[in-house]
């Protein structure tokens, strides 16, 4: 595409209804039906070839008025004429088109509002198509008489192994599968993993002879594993090739469950050996308190958005809760006593549930002030454990039977992912 431009003395009203272009030295620049007014500095002239772009002119000057004529030759920005007006209020999507100045952008990102103009790693000045990224969603099916870990995308469960025996798929980052394993026959110590261009590595243990990764996000790896002697289990963060310890609320015990921008969140004793829910960020581990019981949980992190349960006052119950700016939040249940909240993606919250009679728990999601009940598979019971744009995954008894399967859930429609061939699947995570 090709764009002429002319400089002269403009007054005149172009390329937006509420902007008059009164500028001297200025030139109309005309990409397809759309059009802008510039300004240049001073005179220029000169012929320059770059990389995808290139550009020639010639600046004079008359009568002290400085002038320039140019020819480019774009190859590298296609041009659409006019992009919705930016908002520095707005979280924009992948593949949206804003407009700052004349100027097209498309967003790199999910939730950006960055100024386009000065954000490079958030936007594109050529287009970006608005492609839903490759959703992958992970647990494990049995297969045969043993358990293996599975990846689900596209259609298709594929069968990822294990580092011996027993193997289940937790959570899933940026292509990187993380969960655990037995290494040695059934019944014996699992490890933790990480699974990577098609290779599962043993992330090893804080000491002790097991350890569980739970979550991921940014290439840092979450978990729990016992420690030297095996008195107890430890939370743990794994980058780089080292798992550390990042200790306890004052008590004994401690899990890392979920992680979201580098905040970590789980379940610690206190000094009283009082389970509490705790988040972990710059090497400190605060206590998230109850809803007025005893004792609580959290179980994933979005953002600054925490869920898990937590014992209600009396102790006469578990409440899915969640936690935001210092303050946490009892979310109900669907009618029956106990809820559970396990995760959350854009500020839907999803986990299982009591129903009325409390004869059965029912996957949910919950999202401004209202708990959805998300039905089964045509069986009894049914739990959600992770959530990643609006895609619910989970287990649910299938119909006339006991045996959970594997389910993801969209647009109110939950769907069998089936199995790796035994008779029992169940997804924990999702992510791309």
């Amino acid at each position: 595409m090709t764009r002429i431009n002319l400089a002269t003395d403009l007054k005149t009203r172009t390329g937006a209804p509420d902007k008059d272009a009164r500028l001297k030295n200025a030139y109309v620049e005309v990409r397809g039906e759309s059009s802008a007014v510039r300004r240049r500095p001073s005179a220029q002239g000169g012929i320059a070839v770059g990389s995808g772009t290139a550009q020639g002119g010639i600046g004079f000057n008359i009568a002290g008025t400085d002038y320039f004529i140019g020819v480019w030759g774009d190859t590298i920005t296609p041009y659409t004429g006019g992009g919705t007006t930016w908002n520095s209020g707005t979280a924009y999507s992948i593949g949206d088109h804003v407009s700052v100045e004349f100027e097209d952008y498309w967003a790199l990102t999910d939730n950006t509002n960055s100024d386009p103009t000065t954000n490079p790693n958030d936007w594109s000045e050529g287009y970006v198509p608005s492609m839903p990224p490759v959703l992958i969603i992970v647990g494990m099916s049995v297969i045969g008489s043993d358990q293996n870990a599975f990846s689900y995308s596209g259609g298709v469960m594929t069968d990822i192994g294990s580092l011996g025996s027993v193997c289940t798929a937790r959570a899933v980052d940026g292509g990187i599968i993380v969960g655990y394993s037995e290494v040695t026959p059934a019944g014996e110590d699992y490890r933790a993993f990480k699974y990577e261009n098609g290779v599962m590595t043993n992330l090893g243990t804080l000491g002790g002879s097991e350890s569980y990764a739970r979550g991921i996000s940014g290439g840092v790896i979450v978990g729990y594993s016992r420690i030297i002697g095996d008195s107890d289990y430890h939370a743990f963060s794994y980058s780089g090739g080292v798992m550390t310890d990042i200790g306890t609320l004052g008590g004994t015990r401690s899990m890392a469950l979920g992680i979201s921008d580098g905040v970590i969140v789980g379940q610690s004793s206190t000094a009283g050996a009082v389970p509490h829910a705790f988040s972990y960020s710059g090497g400190v581990m605060t206590d998230l308190g109850t809803l007025g019981g005893t004792q609580s949980g959290a179980n994933g992190i979005d953002g600054n958005v925490v869920v898990g349960d937590s014992q209600i006052p009396g102790n006469e119950a578990f409440h899915a809760f969640s936690y935001s700016g210092g303050v946490m939040t009892d979310i109900g249940t669907l009618g029956g006593l106990n809820s559970y909240a396990i995760g959350v993606s854009g500020g839907v919250i999803v986990g299982y549930s009591q129903i009325p009679g409390n004869a059965a728990v029912h996957a949910f999601s919950y999202s401004g002030g209202v708990m959805t009940d998300l039905g089964t598979l045509g069986g009894l019971n049914s739990v959600a454990y992770g959530i990643l744009n609006g895609t619910i995954v989970g287990a649910s008894q299938i119909t006339g039977s006991t045996t959970y399967h594997a389910f993801k859930y969209e647009g109110g429609v939950m769907t069998d992912l089936g199995t790796l061939g035994g008779t029992t699947s169940q997804a924990y995570g999702v992510g791309t």
